[in-house]
């Protein structure tokens, strides 16, 4: 630990008149120095000033010795500038002991000033000096002399009498003799003793330098310095370190110092921390110096919901008769797809995507065969009987055509539509499944998937106009101010809750809750806009109606505003909860009534308090802050309790 230091200068003040009491007192000026100088982590810096900082000194006269008779005491309470320095006035202080610095007798005997000093601005006084005054403050002592009333006059002449006196002779005739300074010349005294030794001769030349001694043993390793926030606390400061790093702003500019020799080279991060018994490569020591994972922020405000997308579309396909031709030269089926633009379930003409279109052709005729050998002729036989007409053929079956989605899979990996045929066979118009020729059957696949595209470039990041707000959370009325070049502000309102119905046998019913609102208002620069902030209504009394919640508003008119919740019934309908005039408005919740749990509670803005509870003997619960309605009374058959009173509501104003 370093030794405190206190630098004194002490001026008196010697010209004076005769004919005028001179000031009572000595000017005294010092620099306190800090008792461990300016330690910072891994520095040690003596000799540092102990700058702004509120210090108690006490001064006491002593006279004929150090340790004599104390005849005069004070203390003084002074504030040091950037400098560590402090000036005052000894004798205007705040006496102590009944001392009187006017009395001190300045012409008898030695005097001696004792200075004490508490840095902290205490009691706790440490002895920094106790010196002889060598020169009596002349200024002072005349004003105990005998000339102190004489009229002031030029001197003529000195003469001395002889005797051992001295007369002075004025300009104004008059004189003044001086009693015996001297004793008159005595006879010779007896031989005295002998002297004390003389001093000593010179030093003779440097004999020749002897052989180095053995290497001593290293020393004890000094204390571990001061951490920063000790050396602050010891400085006369009180807090947490929290506190002490607020603290730390940049002192007065002191006077330039010489420029110190260059210091060796300090070692890097990773060096100290090896010298410290660590061991490791420079990655583990990185490691070791990440600091734990700080807690989990609050949950931000929830953004509001996107708007809908809109509906996709459905894909159609559509079924014709194919005739033979350039599409198919037997004939077949034509198979269109689209997208259902209209969402009118059909597949319009402007709604087929010409690109997706298909056929389903019939087989190709068999090649006509050979001809056979020509057989040889018979003879001509007996016309025979002609016969009856044959029965008419069945009808032929139509072909049938069947569209479903299909999911992705082995068929398509991406999905798309399966595409099944077959006979009509039992002729209803719909191909079912008994009917379906799977050797027809085909797939209709979507494309495969694009790549991803290239990462777009990086937007600029957003600017919040909302990231300051002030919070009103006291009932009544007072003022917000638009800082400068603000014109646009964001306002969140809550009324105050209802307060829960009393009860004189049953249960009463909780208060309504506190509206609450949003809205961005456009508003002046600098310019004040009144805030209210509705009260929470009263508890009812037993058998009693709770009071209704107050109105909290921002504004004039006022611009957004959300009422408060009705006070609850002692039996019945709990009360109404509020409503709000913002764009984004919640109404409060009614109170409930005989709300049967375990206890009595409050509800929470924008909810309504809850109701009474059967068969518990208990108050209504507070509502919660802010706006919530007070709980009502519970039942104890024949007994009285009070509702609960309604919470108190808010006006938040970000900008």
């Amino acid at each position: 630990m370093k030794n405190s230091f206190l630098l004194l200068f002490i001026a008196f003040i010697t010209n004076f008149g005769f004919a005028q009491a001179p000031p009572q007192g000595i000017n005294y000026q010092a620099v306190v120095y800090s008792d461990n100088g300016e330690n910072e982590p891994g520095l040690n810096v003596p000799g540092q000033v102990l700058r702004n900082k509120n210090i108690r000194v006490r001064f006491t006269i002593i006279q004929n010795a150090t340790n004599g008779t104390e005849v005069y005491k004070e203390s003084h309470t002074k504030t040091t500038d950037a400098f560590g320095m402090f000036s005052l006035v000894i004798g205007a202080g705040t006496p102590q002991g009944g001392s009187i610095f006017s009395n001190i007798n300045w012409g008898v005997g030695l005097h001696f000033l004792k200075v004490e000093i508490d840095k902290r601005g205490g009691t706790n006084y440490v002895t920094m000096s106790n010196q002889q005054l060598l020169s009596v403050p002349y200024a002072l002592y005349s004003d105990k002399s005998t000339y102190a009333t004489s009229a002031g006059n030029g001197i003529t002449s000195v003469s001395d009498n002889g005797n051992g006196s001295l007369t002075f002779t004025y300009t104004d005739g008059s004189t003044y003799t001086t009693p015996i300074l001297t004793g008159l010349q005595g006879p010779q005294g007896i031989q005295g003793a002998t002297g004390a030794q003389g001093p000593a001769g010179q030093n003779g030349t440097n004999g020749v330098n002897g052989t180095d001694g053995i290497n001593g043993t290293n020393g004890a390793n000094g204390q571990n310095g001061l951490s920063a926030y000790e050396i602050w606390l010891s400085q006369g400061n009180t807090g947490t370190e929290s506190d002490f790093l607020n603290s730390v702003t940049a002192g007065a500019q002191g006077i330039p110092g010489q420029n110190g020799a260059n210091g060796q080279n300090g070692l890097s991060a990773y060096q100290i921390w090896l010298s410290q018994g660590n061991t490791g490569t420079e990655s583990d020591f990185l490691t070791s110096i990440i600091g734990a994972v700080g807690a989990q922020g609050s949950q931000g405000v929830a953004g509001s919901n996107g708007s809908n997308g809109a509906d996709g579309k459905n894909t159609l396909a559509k079924t014709t008769t194919e005739t033979a031709g350039a599409n198919c030269t037997t004939g077949g089926v034509k198979l269109e797809y689209g997208l259902d633009a209209n969402n009118n379930g059909t597949l319009e003409v402007s709604e087929i995507n010409a690109s997706l279109t298909k056929y389903v052709c019939n087989g190709a005729v068999g090649a006509t065969g050979a001809q056979g050998i020509q057989g040889t002729t018979g003879s001509q036989g007996i016309q025979g009987v002609a016969g009856s007409n044959g029965s008419n053929g069945a009808d032929g079956k139509n072909t049938l055509a069947k569209t479903t989605t299909e999911t992705a899979g082995v068929n398509c990996t991406t999905g798309g539509v399966k595409i099944e045929y077959g006979l009509d066979a039992n002729s209803n118009g719909t191909l079912d499944v008994s009917e379906i020729n799977a050797s027809l059957t085909k797939y209709v696949c979507n494309g495969a998937v694009g790549a991803t595209g290239v990462q777009g470039i990086q937007g600029a990041t957003g600017v919040s106009i909302f990231s300051n707000m002030q919070v009103f959370s006291t009932a009544g009325t007072t003022t917000f101010t638009v800082p400068t070049g603000v014109t646009k502000i964001m306002v969140e309102v809550w009324g105050g809750g209802g307060g829960g119905g009393g009860t004189n046998g049953g249960f009463g019913a909780g208060g309504g809750g506190g509206a609450y609102g949003k809205q961005i208002i456009n508003v002046i620069s600098s310019t004040a806009y009144s805030v209210v902030v509705g009260t929470g209504g009263t508890a009812g009394s037993a058998g009693g109606v709770g009071g209704s919640g107050g109105l909290s508003s921002f504004g004039t008119g006022p611009l957004i505003s959300a009422g408060g919740g009705s006070g609850g019934q002692p039996t019945g309908a709990g009360g109404a909860g509020g409503t709000s005039t913002a764009t984004f408005n919640i109404s409060g919740e009614f109170g409930r009534y005989g709300y049967n749990t375990s206890d009595a509670f409050g509800g929470g803005a924008p909810n309504g308090g809850h109701g009474g509870l059967h068969g518990v003997s208990s108050s209504g619960g507070i509502g919660n802050a802010p706006g919530g309605g007070g709980g009502g009374a519970g039942t104890c058959g024949s007994c009285s309790n009070t509702g609960g009173a309604g919470a108190v509501g808010r006006v938040v104003v970000w900008y």
